[in-house]
């Protein structure tokens, strides 16, 4: 009698509460890859309008460093020309502006390299959670069965 009165008090738990709480376990992990994945796609949004806006910022300075070589090229021109000669007032006038257009340029991809297209931390930690989710399937599988 004894033996029964101890299984009824401290035999095994019944399988529907712990199946129960491995559903509500997997609804949980499943709700927070998906938050995890929606951070993602805002990241990599948020990204690539940082790159657009680089990538416009270049073709801006390339066109206004047009717009303004041209302008100073004919003034310059005419200034150093009476002062150097027409070819030396001419190669001065494309060096200047030149050298304008490669800082304008080498400014604008560094933003652009500066920032990656990837959401990089969404996906850090989508990878962690994705570790620890297999690291506790991996005890509870290592857990023997049948007792």
């Amino acid at each position: 009698m004894p033996d029964a009165e101890r299984s009824g008090a401290d035999g095994p738990a019944s399988p529907q509460p712990l199946f129960a709480a491995l559903g509500d376990a997997l609804a949980d992990a499943r709700g927070l890859i998906e938050s995890q994945a929606q951070m993602a796609r805002a990241e990599a949004g948020r990204n690539a309008r940082v790159i657009g806006g680089g990538a416009a910022m270049v073709a801006i300075g390339i066109l206004l460093l047009s717009v303004a070589i041209v302008f100073l090229a004919v003034a310059a021109v005419v200034a150093l020309a009476a002062l150097i000669g027409l070819l030396w007032s001419l190669l001065a006038i494309a060096f200047v502006s030149a050298l304008a257009a490669v800082l304008l340029m080498a400014l604008g991809r560094s933003r652009i390299a500066s920032q990656p297209l990837l959401p990089q931390r969404s996906i850090a930690r989508i990878r962690g959670d994705l570790q620890r989710l297999g690291g506790l399937r991996g005890k509870s599988d290592s857990e023997p069965r049948g007792k």
